[in-house]
């Protein structure tokens, strides 16, 4: 881990009670996987808090942005130059004018609403609006040199050009006598409209070749392209300032080799999500270095626990507490049960190790092996142990048989159509015995169609075990409640269609023609 100087800064409280928040994790890893609340005995032999220094170093991001305007400065500038020299060198300046605007004290605000007030950021970023500003370079237009016209591009300044009416001969050829000069009414006298020239004097030039620009309307000059006949140019340059943080975690110093190890282990941000108590450290920094620090309080603790006649020497660091080198006592008591995993053990193994019952459970609903481990069970269980309870559990599983109750549906589906048949061909078959009324006919027919849904459903739960229904559920009921729900609803439509008065629906006859 990097170096980092720690100051002398305020000591805030400490973590809190490791030796209550240890045995209450030690519960929830013994207690009901084959331990007893009674025979865990713990001693605290050690509880420190240990400080982190960090610090999150700061810069300057300064970035400039100019864009060329036609006309004047259009004001709210900062300064407007009228020398390009002279803006150059404010630009050049100005980085260390805005270092010395106190810009570490309005980053520290901005990073109060960050997690932890910035403790762990990987790299921050903030922009400074109240640093930022914008200049102005305002100079005479270089194309039509502040006379805000320059010479048409038509008529390239000569205020005329050729007449397009007669391509610029003056004349046009005589329509009345289509340019022969002969009268077509008395081909042996001349046009009377070009008295036999063949040609008229332009009309639009007036016989001049020439014509006033429509352009420039004979003017020679057009406004400025470049200042938009403003006669001026501005540079404006928008110089924005952002500040840029990296943190850098520092040395835990003399604290014990767990504490080291936790923070390796998680990183600067991982301190944050509930193992260490992150205090910003608001003390004005002498040395004037663009920072700001903070201070990481982990809380460590030293214990001797006694199970079952063994002592063990075990450490638990930060708030959420971390046991460093806890003994594998869990793969103790699951060891010996591995091979006695099967469809019929697995309901009494649940109620008496929890960590059965809760992996069952988790993967009956598709989570994955690593993520339930990893949140419930970190401690205490070596990787080998684990991953063979989850593959005893995955063989009950697939092992789990519906044959037995797919031969019992065929029987009950035929006997229920041939029932239903019986029934809708004659209401009152004379086979049947007379003491026993309709409506008990009715109620066995029903309880049959019950039994063939039952069924069916029991197949499908299987493809769907993993993910909708909790296996001990499933290995007792087939269904579980997804089967129960769809055999009551449909009792509910049996009763009601079966339980008819003798009048059959109309429906009944006709489906019988």
């Amino acid at each position: 881990m990097s170096e980092i100087d720690e100051t002398d800064a305020p000591t805030p409280q400490g973590g809190g009670d490791q030796y209550a928040k240890t045995l209450a994790l030690l519960r929830r890893l013994l207690v009901g996987n084959g331990y007893k609340l009674e025979q865990i005995q713990i001693q605290q032999i050690e509880n420190s808090d240990y400080k982190i220094p960090g610090k999150l170093q700061l810069e300057l991001e300064i970035k400039q942005e100019m864009r060329r305007l036609a006309g004047p400065a259009r004001g709210g500038e900062m300064r407007v130059f009228r020398d390009r020299t002279e803006e150059q060198s404010y630009l050049n300046s100005l980085r260390d004018q805005i270092a010395e605007q106190g810009w570490v004290e309005e980053v520290r605000a901005l990073a109060s609403s960050a997690p932890h007030g910035g403790w762990g950021l990987e790299e921050g970023r903030w922009s400074l609006p109240k640093l930022s500003q914008r200049v102005a370079l305002q100079l005479i237009c270089d194309l039509c040199l502040g006379t805000g016209n320059e010479k048409c591009l038509n008529c390239h300044g000569q205020r005329d050009i050729q007449c397009p009416t007669c391509s610029g001969s003056g004349t046009l050829t005589c329509q009345g006598c289509a340019g022969s000069g002969i009268d077509p009414a008395d081909r042996s006298r001349p046009c009377l409209r070009c008295q036999g020239r063949r040609v008229l004097p332009c009309h639009s030039c007036n016989g001049q070749q020439r014509v006033p620009c429509h352009v420039c309307r004979g003017m020679g000059l057009t406004q400025c392209r470049e200042c938009q006949g403003l006669k001026f140019q501005t540079e404006e340059t928008t110089v924005l300032v952002n500040a840029i943080g990296r943190f850098a975690a520092g040395d835990p110093g003399k604290a014990p080799v767990a504490v080291g190890n936790l923070v390796d282990d998680v990183g600067a941000q991982g301190l944050t999500e509930g193992h260490a108590l992150i205090t910003p450290d608001t003390r004005a920094n002498a040395s004037g270095e663009a920072a700001l620090f903070y201070q990481a309080i982990v809380p460590y603790g030293r214990f001797r626990m006694e199970l079952n006649g063994k002592i063990e020497d075990i450490e638990a660091v930060g708030m959420r507490p971390v046991l460093m080198g806890f003994p594998k006592l869990i793969d103790d008591q699951i060891n010996p049960v591995l091979e006695q995993i099967n469809s019929l053990s697995l309901p009494s193994l649940s109620r008496k190790f929890r960590i059965i019952r809760e992996l069952t459970e988790a993967l009956a609903r598709g989570v994955k092996p690593a993520r339930f481990f990893t949140q419930r069970y970190p401690y205490g269980l070596s990787r080998e142990c684990a991953f063979a309870l989850v593959d005893r559990i995955r063989l009950v599983f697939k092992n789990i048989s519906f044959i037995p109750r797919l031969l019992t549906g065929l029987v009950g589906m035929g006997a229920g159509a041939g029932a239903y048949y019986m029934w809708i061909s004659q209401p009152r078959p004379a086979s049947l015995p007379p003491q026993i009324p309709v409506m008990g006919w009715d109620l066995a027919l029903a309880a049959l169609l019950l039994l063939c849904l039952w069924l069916a459903i029991g197949i499908a739960g299987k493809q769907a075990l993993q993910r909708l229904i909790p296996a001990p559920v499933s290995l007792r009921a087939g269904g579980g409640t997804l089967a129960t729900g769809f055999a009551a609803a449909l009792l509910a439509v049996l009763i009601a269609l079966l339980l008819w008065p003798v009048t059959r629906p109309e429906w009944v006859s006709q489906l019988l023609r």
